[in-house]
């Protein structure tokens, strides 16, 4: 949870801010830019990326010369805030093309929106450059990349320079070619961070390589992307050791670890290192890895300094560039610190030098030395006098140093990820996977894909190298197709529950008859009057009547729905939050077709929430009606079911009654009522569980440290026990008899639990499940009621889960995942019997199933609802194995009859 966003720029000016919460003082960026600029702690350089300043933390990363800036009084965790400013500022370049103070200001209005879009009053709401482009409307106003200054060293990420490093793509996402047309392209990078420490004589002390493959794609029609990877490439160092010499002789790469981006999948990557992917829109990371594998550093640094007289010294620094000529390496930055009593230092550069520059950085004591390129197999020498301002008393070469040199190498790779199957490493490093790339082209061009040569080279080669085309044709045909059982209704969906639209019709009935008997003989004199009317011919007025007023109904909103089991309705909560993104926030009903398994296409009610954003839902079983969970507080709704004798017409409506405990409370993450209805719990942000006795509001149990969030819970279907978890620790149970908790069910092994549910039958001993992460396994934990022991658990797949619930009936589990994927599992033994692949682009929010436990929900954060019918899983049945063992043994018989056994 964050305060306040801004954007400064070098100068310290404010150009882009955004105050969500209203606790940080506006002066806030004028405090954090005079902190930065004359930071002096600790004899420090450069202010660290988090620190405080009178109660306020302020967080932030320096991206393209410009200083992204989050301020919060609370105590949040540091790597999270960093990761997501580093994630504003790649959405902001995807649409932008262009990341710089000029390109913020032409576009100001385009980076509110994202802005209002990625937060929402200070929570992160999604970072994925395809989910926003459904909520982003205004276009990038493009900046002339040729006329941008340079930016000083860091310009080697940036635009700027004449030699653009592969990442510095300076197209938007969302902009096209002139005349309306897109261009199909994609750019793989593989880019290299090498740390080597060399010894005084020159050895190598240690290295490490910390490696990505980054990808921007402009691609349509959700195309599948295969990479090919060093066939001789090994995850996870075993027994080998660090320096294993003859491992990097004989060609094989041992990466000590790696993560890959979540929509790569990894089917065929134990089989042929092939990386498998449908790419989103933007800029990312497909693969991080590091490797501290012995390897051949692309240079050779020596350093030498002594005395050279009283209070002077000679400093002299080689670089020898250990690489092939047709390979230059860019943006070269040498620094070495000098005793700390150095007066000023003289540079001697080599004759002729071009592009080379030597400064001495009083106040940092240290010697820097630029070169704009170095050519493989050269070597270049800087000579500097150093004078002291005091006698140096110690040893001046203990003082001085360690050298330290960045630089960009473009179409080189020193890990050889990218060696080839005829053993030999390119020094462009592209040859190898062209070469593998040209044994699959044909089954590729079959899926319309044509994959050229230095695709994935460790830079990008000249444009037309490095595209891969793809027809527009294919493309339209690649698009994906969205079933009829799946709507787009406008709005980021983060809750659903099915509606018990019996129990609400049964009630509304039963509310009418006690009018009906408070009337006593006044209403019955009043239907007998309406029945002779009807009997009298006068019907056919009294039916037109009745169908005007629904109509007029219909036209104020209410539509017509009839008791059909069939036909059974879902209510679906989310929306835009508080930005001005003009995506609204919403209550609506939807109905589902059974037989023709579509949904509704337009919404049987829709109720908006003004600036609210429902985030939670809790239907109440008996049909009384609806709570939900808004970002301060819960508010309650009632059915609203207007009399008429042949239909009822289902709407929401908000309720005079209001749920004075749960007002300005905070967010509810988790809401659910008991199977009877009469005990309601939430679980709060702030990790307070509260239950209630429903509906008087009576408190049954208040745990304002239950959790430190509290992510999920659940009743068991006997009302005795309540389950609830966090974001870490044990998951608890509690007893609401005796309102204690009675169990605490640990993790192992570094398990992350996710979602809780009891099992809907055996109500003596129910079953408890529990979703977990370990490591990159997501899997199903079962634990016994009675023990509290665990019974079983089952992998289920690698994706994180986002969403679980249990049948009504008890049968059948479900999950879902981050990757939009639908997992269903049978109860008794935890094994998968459907998984519904991609059926959301995002992450799936919610899921429930039928009180018929016939069909199942899900809905996600790129607007759809989806619902998918549960196939009852049908044996052959015993007659037909009967069937085929009779014939068997028929044919036995008759091979022994002609053999003459009997």
């Amino acid at each position: 949870m964050i305060s306040q966003f801004f954007v400064l720029s070098q100068r310290g000016d404010n150009i882009v801010f955004r105050d969500y919460r209203g606790e940080v003082p506006k002066g806030s960026a004028e405090i954090f830019f005079r902190k930065v600029k004359f930071w002096k702690e600790d004899e420090e350089e450069e202010a660290p990326p988090v620190f405080n300043v009178d109660g306020v933390n302020y967080i932030h990363v320096k991206v393209a010369g410009l200083f992204f800036v989050a301020t919060t009084r609370v105590n949040i965790s540091p790597s999270l805030v960093l990761e997501l400013l580093q994630r504003i500022a790649r959405v902001i370049k995807d649409y932008l093309g262009v990341l710089n103070e000029d390109s913020l200001r032409k576009n100001f209005v385009l980076v509110y929106e994202l802005l209002d879009e990625v937060i929402d009053f200070g929570y992160p709401q999604t970072t994925s450059t395809e989910v926003l482009k459904s909520y982003i409307f205004n276009e990038p106003i493009e900046v002339d990349v040729a006329r941008l200054p340079p930016l000083g060293p860091a310009s080697m990420f940036m635009q700027g320079t004449k030699r653009m490093p592969g990442t510095a793509v300076t197209k938007s996402v969302v902009s096209t070619e002139p005349g309306g047309r897109k261009r199909e392209e994609i750019f793989v990078d593989i880019i290299e961070k090498i740390s080597v420490t060399f010894s005084s004589s020159g050895y190598i002390l240690t290295s490490e390589i910390d490696g990505t493959i980054q990808m921007k794609s402009y691609l349509t029609g959700n195309p599948e992307i295969r990479l090919a990877l060093n066939e001789d490439l090994t995850i996870g160092r075993g027994s080998a050791s660090v320096y294993d010499y003859r491992s990097s002789s004989g060609g094989a790469v041992i990466l000590d670890d790696c993560n890959f981006h979540e929509s790569v999948r990894l089917d065929s990557f134990d089989a042929d290192r092939t990386l498998t992917l449908i790419p989103s829109d933007g800029e990312f990371a497909v693969m991080n890895y590091r490797m501290t594998q012995e390897f051949k550093p692309p240079f050779r640094v020596n350093a030498l300094i002594e005395e050279a007289g009283q209070l002077k010294a000679a400093v002299i620094i080689k670089v020898h560039a250990d690489f092939s000529a047709s390979v230059t390496a860019n943006t070269i930055t040498i620094q070495m610190p000098v005793p700390t009593h150095t007066a000023r230092v003289s540079f001697e550069l080599e004759s002729g030098a071009v592009g080379q520059t030597a400064d001495f950085k009083e106040g940092a004591k240290r010697v820097e030395w630029c070169l704009k390129k170095i050519v493989g197999g050269s070597e270049h020498t800087l000579r500097a006098k150093l004078t002291f301002s005091q006698e140096s008393h110690g040893n001046i070469a203990r003082e001085a140093g360690p050298v330290n040199m960045n630089f960009t190498i473009p179409m080189y790779n020193a890990s050889k990820l990218q060696k080839g199957r005829d053993g030999r490493q390119g020094d462009h490093g592209s040859q190898s996977l062209a070469h593998r790339f040209r044994e699959t082209r044909k089954r590729e061009r079959e899926r319309g894909i044509r994959i050229q040569e230095g695709l994935l080279g460790g830079g990008r080669r000249k444009k037309r190298d490095r595209r891969t085309a793809y027809g527009r044709p294919m493309a339209r045909r690649r698009q994906r197709a969205i079933p009829p059982c799946s709507k787009t209704y406008g709005f980021p969906i983060y809750c659903a529950a099915w509606v018990p639209i019996d129990r609400i019709s049964a009630a509304a009935e039963a509310e009418a008859a006690g009018k009906k008997k408070e009337g006593g003989g006044e209403a019955a004199a009043v239907e007998e009057t309406a029945e002779k009317k009807e009997q009298g011919g006068g019907g056919e007025v009294a039916v037109a009547e009745e169908e005007a007023a629904e109509k007029k109904e219909q036209e104020g909103g209410q539509s017509f729905h009839t008791l059909d089991p069939n036909r059974p309705l879902v209510a679906l909560g989310g929306g835009g939050g508080e930005g001005r993104s003009g995506v609204p926030n919403v209550l609506l009903i939807a109905e589902f077709d059974l037989i023709s398994r579509s949904l509704s296409d337009t919404p049987v009610f829709r109720l908006g929430t003004d600036a609210d954003v429902p985030y939670r839902m809790a239907v109440h079983p008996g049909g009384d009606g609806v709570v939900c969970a808004f970002p301060k507080s819960c508010r309650w709704f009632d059915w609203d079911i207007p009399e008429s004798k042949k239909t009822y017409k289902l709407a929401l409506k908000s309720s005079a009654k209001i749920l004075t405990p749960l007002e300005d409370v905070g967010l509810q993450l988790a809401l659910a009522f008991d199977a009877e209805g009469s005990i309601l719990a939430t679980g709060g942000e702030d990790g307070h569980l509260r239950v209630f006795k429903w509906p008087s509001m009576e408190n049954i149990l208040d745990q304002t440290d239950a959790h430190s969030t509290v992510k999920d819970l659940d009743f068991s279907s006997n009302g005795k026990f309540l389950v609830s978890l966090g974001n870490s620790g044990p998951c608890r149970v509690w007893d609401l008899t005796s309102s204690t908790a009675i169990a605490s069910l640990p993790r192992e092994n570094g398990e992350i639990f996710g979602f809780c549910r009891f099992s809907r039958t055996r109500a003596d001993n129910p079953i408890l499940y529990v979703t977990a992460m370990h490591g990159n396994q997501a899997k199903l934990v079962s634990w016994d009621s009675l023990s509290w022991k665990r019974v079983g658990e089952r992998k289920i797949g690698r994706d994180p889960i986002s969403a679980f619930n249990v049948s009504m009936d008890g049968k059948h589990l479900a999950a879902g995942t981050v990757e939009g994927d639908i997992i269903i599992l049978s109860s008794l033994d935890m094994r998968v019997q459907m998984t519904v692949k991609k059926a959301h682009l995002g992450i799936v929010t919610t899921l429930a199933f039928t009180q018929d436990s016939r069909a199942l929900v899900s809905t996600s954060f790129d607007s759809t609802a989806r619902v998918t019918v549960i196939e009852s899983q049908k044996s052959s049945g015993p007659n037909l194995w009967l069937f085929v063992l009779v014939i068997m043994l028929a044919v036995l018989v008759y091979y022994m009859r002609l053999k003459g056994v009997f």
